[in-house]
């Protein structure tokens, strides 16, 4: 018995010793050591991403005659929607070309702590940094970018922080307005999320944040329009609905519904306050027709056909049509207006036109009963460390939660 508890008392204190060894912080003397471990985590995380796929060099190019249904779908069937997909590459690249660059520099210098250089920054632009070691062993970047603002150019002065806490690549970066209350901030946490956070006051603010793990990311912003007056911006996308959902507060709410699958968006819905609603439907997601003319060089060709019969006859309706299997992308999409009135269930299932759209589960409750709920739905995601950017003025709560490291 005696035996046995001193070897559960000693794996005990193996595994708890590896535990924390597992989770020590990393610790560096100069920059060079530094900038080449971050550099080699951050290349591993962008690598780890997806990857985006490479621009064809092929232009697009249309048909301009009648094509077959089974044609359109058999493009249709193949394409893959990547319009919410968030690529690291594209996210992080500037941040891994500024620690190539320094790590260029560093070469030769074995035991610098601190430096004083010129490097590309973030707008690609040869300027004036100062770098050091904080007592994390972060790496600081610290400039200043200009900005172009309404009253004219005016400096941010700028710090970036890359390090690594509980195993975890971290990127911030925060730039501020020495005379005002003007702050821009990034936040990147490896595996976790993206917040990109600009303020200024209550009533002019942006606030972006994404679930690296979900793919979740919600957007609000409060500023005036072009003829100052409030303005109200919510995005929200859900990846669990793959629904995404904007409202927009002016002088009128302007509300959006988009509907998405594995190809893309196949259904919208539009309305602004007092006025009509735009509907625009993917029409490889209805059946019961049978060809659409891709392209528009015959204005009195275009349309969508059953047994040689226009589907939709009278000449209120708006197609965007394309079919170019070379660059493997196929759409036959119709708009559509609609009164309060003439907004229908039927209207929705296409079912007044003979088709079948979305195997009639459009309905208008379901429109209905999401916007109505989606922002109340949606309000525990804007929020930052526990700071829950919905309630009013949160600037000082903001800049208590913001590392010290980043402030000049």
């Amino acid at each position: 018995m005696k035996k046995s508890m001193i070897f559960v008392f000693s794996l005990f204190v193996v595994l708890t010793t590896v535990a924390c060894s597992s989770n020590k912080p990393v610790e560096f003397k100069t920059l060079r050591d530094a900038a080449s471990y971050y550099q080699e985590s951050l290349t591993e995380v962008i690598q780890n991403g997806q990857a985006k796929p490479e621009d064809s060099n092929m232009p697009i190019t249309d048909a301009n005659r009648l094509v077959s249904r089974a044609e359109f779908l058999a493009i249709y069937e193949t394409m893959k929607d990547t319009s919410q997909v968030l690529y690291l590459s594209e996210h992080l690249k500037n941040y891994s070309m500024l620690l190539e660059d320094l790590n260029k520099q560093l070469v030769t210098a074995t035991d610098q702590t601190e430096l004083t250089t010129k490097l590309s920054n973030l707008e690609d632009i040869s300027t004036d940094f100062e770098i050091f070691l904080a007592e994390d062993s972060s790496l600081i970047f610290e400039y200043t970018k200009t900005r172009l603002g309404r009253e004219g150019e005016f400096n941010l002065q700028t710090r970036i922080e890359i390090g690594e806490k509980n195993k975890k690549l971290f990127i911030k970066e925060l730039a501020q307005r020495p005379t005002n209350t003007q702050y821009e901030y990034y936040e990147f946490i490896e595996a976790s999320s993206i917040f990109e956070i600009e303020y200024s006051s209550q009533t002019e603010f942006s606030f972006r944040s994404t679930n690296l793990k979900t793919n979740e990311y919600v957007w609000l912003m409060e500023n005036v329009d072009a003829r100052m007056n409030p303005r109200t911006f919510h995005l929200w996308y859900n990846p669990k609905t793959n629904i995404q959902t904007i409202f927009e507060k002016t002088t009128h709410m302007r509300r959006e519904l988009h509907l998405m699958n594995e190809q893309g968006t196949f259904f919208t819905y539009k309305d602004i306050e007092n006025g009509p609603i735009s509907l625009w439907f993917q029409l490889l997601e209805a059946t019961n027709w049978d060809q659409a003319y891709a392209g528009y060089t015959d204005v009195y060709l275009v349309g969508v056909y059953r047994k040689n019969a226009s589907v939709f006859s009278d000449a209120n309706y708006q197609f965007n049509t394309l079919y170019d299997p070379v660059n493997k992308i196929a759409n036959v999409g119709v708009f559509m207006d609609a009164t309060s009135e003439t907004f229908t269930n039927e209207l929705l299932s296409l079912e007044k036109y003979g088709l079948s759209f979305y195997e009639n589960k459009l309905t208008t409750d379901y429109i209905t009963n999401t916007l109505n709920s989606a922002q109340n739905d949606s309000k525990h995601l804007f929020f930052y460390q526990g700071i829950d950017f919905q309630s009013g003025n949160v600037l000082d709560e903001f800049i208590d939660k913001i590392d010290i490291d980043l402030f000049v």
